[in-house]
């Protein structure tokens, strides 16, 4: 992933690490003596050196917040403050924290952490911070050279991929060039895998921890862990439990791709029936708070024509794309899924007539979100490629739904065309050919290597 993706992406982890509302990472340190060297070569620009969720830099307008970050960085340690504030756009903050990034060279910056769960910064969140942050140590620094230019590659994944294997190279080359990129994916897998672990270990041992001390020692100390503590200790657990089995799910479908082992099952298929109950799904996924801001539209023809296809394998296409339109449209809106039957002109087989047509399924998902800009759209369907844009830093995800989606359609026979602009949604659509009189289905494994 590119340099500033990372950073996003530490943003991120740490915002479900501790289960809070909104987490900020400046590459920062308020005393030049204090600093990491390499603060002093990033770009001037304070965008450049900001990543996660940028309107919390607005908590630093008030004088002690500024204090609390000053102090936190002398200490090198985690400082919080319980009052109630506003944030911009409208986040209400009950409890901010500041965590410096303070490593042996030096602070390289600062996470703002902030939450509207009284209460929500407790001993065992410093310790689990504690051991996260210096776990990421190599990575991070390495970022940082990359982020200032500082080694010649600057990126681990996604576009450098593209750049690494085009050139033409001898054999020696090409091993070495292989190489690379496999321990490129490495990288990504192990940094995608480890923050989710991290969670699930870390609480699984608080919730240990509170369960074997003395029950009167803790009144005595004022630490007892309340229900409600524990059922949110528990809820992120299964949370990143669950994040963590659809990745291996994706892994492994990634393995039978390439390894030409993907098998499909094809039975017919009720086009309409299927898109509703995916649609209906795509509701619940919603968080509860944030359902009125999206419209989700089912529009399907009637008396639509079943389709021979592996319904699983239709089922988990669909449910991809419709969970990037809802993951990427962070602000709401309209987001639809049609099906219908056209007719394309069709001469690629023999004793047909000239200008024959064919029937085929035609399955469109289209929102109103972030959109993408053309010299993204390539590489979205590249395995570990996400959409670059601040907007969606905090959206979870390895960048293998599209790549996974991509293949799978062409297993089925099918084709994926994907149409957007930045800032004005996208739009993907589906083209399934039904089986014609006579024909016999055979689904083609989706083999061909990257």
């Amino acid at each position: 992933m590119l340099a500033r993706t990372y950073f996003h992406a530490v943003a991120h982890h740490v915002r479900d690490l501790i289960g809070c509302r909104a987490v900020l990472l400046a590459l920062y340190a308020p005393e030049a003596e204090l600093s990491h060297p390499l603060l002093q070569w990033l770009p001037d620009a304070a965008t450049a050196r900001l990543y996660g969720a940028l309107e919390l830099l607005a908590l630093f307008q008030d004088e002690q917040m500024r204090a609390l970050r000053d102090i936190a960085c002398q200490r090198g340690q985690m400082r919080f403050i319980n009052e109630r504030r506003m944030v911009a756009n409208g986040l209400l903050a009950e409890n901010v924290a500041i965590a410096p990034l303070a490593y042996p060279a030096g602070i390289a910056g600062y996470l703002a952490l902030v939450d509207a769960f009284a209460g929500s910064f407790t001993p065992g969140n410093v310790r689990l911070l504690d051991d996260y942050l210096p776990a990421m140590l190599p990575e991070f620094e390495s970022n940082m050279r990359a982020l200032c230019g500082k080694e010649e590659n600057s990126t681990s994944g996604g576009q450098a991929l593209e750049q690494r294997v085009c050139p033409q190279t001898d054999e020696k080359d090409t091993g070495a060039v292989v190489d690379s990129i496999k321990n490129d994916l490495i990288s990504m897998v192990s940094h995608e895998l480890r923050a989710p672990l991290t969670a699930i270990k870390g609480y699984a041992g608080l919730l240990q921890a509170y369960s074997l001390e003395d029950r009167q020692h803790e009144r005595e100390r004022g630490t007892t862990i309340t229900p409600a503590r524990q059922q949110r200790y528990l809820d992120i657990i299964m949370d990143q439990a669950g994040h963590l089995e659809l990745l291996m799910g994706d892994l492994l479908d990634v393995s039978r791709i390439q390894s030409g082992k993907l098998a499909l099952r094809y039975t017919e298929v009720d086009i309409a029936s299927l898109c509703q109950q995916v649609m209906r799904l795509a509701r619940q996924r919603i968080d509860q708070p944030d359902r009125d801001r999206y419209i989700l539209r089912c529009d399907v023809s009637p008396n639509l024509a079943p389709l021979q296809t592996d319904a699983t394998r239709l089922q988990q296409i669909l449910h991809n794309l419709l969970d990037n339109a809802i993951k990427y449209s962070p602000d709401g809106g309209l987001i639809e899924l049609q099906a219908s039957i056209e007719h394309q002109q069709h001469n690629d087989y023999p004793f047909r007539p000239k200008n024959a047509t064919r029937a085929i399924a035609k399955i469109t998902i289209r929102d109103q979100g972030v959109g993408i800009n053309a010299q993204q759209h390539a590489r979205l369907f590249q395995p570990f490629s996400r959409l670059d844009h601040p907007i969606t830093s905090q959206v979870q995800g390895a960048g293998l739904g599209l790549y996974i989606t991509h293949r799978l359609v062409e297993a089925m026979q099918g084709t994926i065309e994907l149409t957007s602009q930045e800032n004005e949604g996208t739009c993907i659509t589906l083209c399934f050919p039904l089986r014609q009189a006579g024909e016999t289905t055979q689904p083609l494994l989706a083999a061909r290597q990257t």
